[in-house]
């Protein structure tokens, strides 16, 4: 889903943008801005830290993976009301 490898303080993009929006789904409070500030530092620091993943501020293959997974669609569950006999 996402091209570059890894993210870090400084870069910025479409791609960093996505990860802020995965972050705010976190329960993050961290600004959309498309631009990898230091208040992202340590969103993903806190991120990492609640996700059992070594905690770099950086987000690399392993946090961007578990990012990713927020960002998937949830899935509908159908609840089937058992028919009523007459």
């Amino acid at each position: 889903m996402f091209k570059c490898t890894v993210l870090k303080y400084g870069m910025e993009g479409k791609e960093v943008e996505k990860m802020q929006k995965a972050l705010q789904k976190s329960g993050s409070t961290v600004k959309v801005t498309g631009k990898y500030h230091i208040g992202m530092v340590s969103a993903v620091k806190a991120f990492q830290k609640r996700n059992n993943l070594k905690v770099t501020g950086t987000i690399d293959a392993k946090t961007k993976a578990k990012l990713e997974e927020l960002l998937k669609p949830a899935k509908k569950v159908s609840i089937r009301k058992p028919a009523v006999k007459k």
